[in-house]
């Protein structure tokens, strides 16, 4: 876009903020074998705020995946401290979209809080370490959990 305009799509996964691209990539709909998306629905959810969607969607409450009343309440803290929402669900994968990247020090800060919510982004991505998280946080405006 020539205007710059926060937020606007650029394809290929990337945003443009500020006149920076940044990854948003939805791997939870993503079919990796055939370069594919995969059979999606996607719905419009009546509720007053983005956290409330949880309520409706039964995802949650196995392995070390967080409950309902544990994902309100991340998505309810993390949409007033981040303006993170909820934006897909998958079987055993979550996403939210942020309106832009993280600073370093809001970064170094949901790193600890995301890997607390969900070790295995980083106990079993990139290097293993929070750092690394908190990198991606800074260049991305969504945000990957998943749980086996």
């Amino acid at each position: 876009e020539e205007d710059g305009q926060a937020g606007a799509s650029v394809g290929n996964g990337e945003a443009e903020t500020d006149n920076r691209r940044y990854v948003l990539n939805f791997g939870s709909i993503w079919e990796y074998g055939t370069g594919m998306t995969s059979k999606t629905i996607l719905a419009l959810i009546p509720v007053g705020y983005p956290w409330e969607v949880f309520a409706w969607l039964p995802f949650g409450g196995w392995n070390e995946c967080p409950d309902t009343l544990d994902l309100m309440s991340a998505g309810k803290y993390w949409y007033e401290q981040y303006g993170a929402i909820p934006a897909a669900v998958s079987h055993d994968e979550l996403e939210f979209v942020l309106p832009r990247p993280l600073t370093e020090e809001e970064a170094e800060k949901a790193a600890r809080e995301q890997y607390l919510f969900c070790p295995d982004i980083v106990d079993q991505n990139g290097d293993g370490t929070i750092g690394y998280l908190q990198d991606i946080l800074e260049h991305s405006i969504g945000w990957y959990f998943w749980w086996d």
